[in-house]
């Protein structure tokens, strides 16, 4: 419970892009690590964006993206001399766990229809 990144606020003043009830460090950290499947808003005062919200721990899959390994073949060569690779991984979550992206504000919501 609380505002994230993804609500921000409406406390005066200059904004707070993560939020006044979580920090930076917080919100970053759970974006990496998790992914949200719920967002729901709760009852608040009305300078406030609390909203409660359910996360799960992503899983991430090792990969490499072919476009990225055409793209940078030449610098990967040359970077890795010491014989260590960075290996690349991916957020797996399963598609009935992702958000929809389609999001507008009531005045422009006649454009997703």
């Amino acid at each position: 419970v609380g505002e994230l990144i993804t609500t921000g606020t409406l406390s005066g003043g200059e904004q707070a892009p993560f939020g006044r009830t979580t920090g930076s460090d917080f919100s970053v950290a759970l974006a990496e690590s998790f992914h949200c499947l719920l967002t729901a808003s709760i009852p608040r005062f009305p300078f406030s964006k609390d909203c409660i919200t359910v996360w799960k721990r992503t899983q991430f899959a090792p990969g490499k993206s072919v476009v990225l390994a055409e793209n940078h073949s030449e610098d990967n060569d040359n970077d890795n001399d010491n014989g260590d690779e960075e290996e690349d991984c991916w957020a797996s979550i399963p598609p009935e766990e992702v958000l929809p992206e389609d999001r507008a504000a009531p005045c422009l919501a006649h454009l997703l229809q």
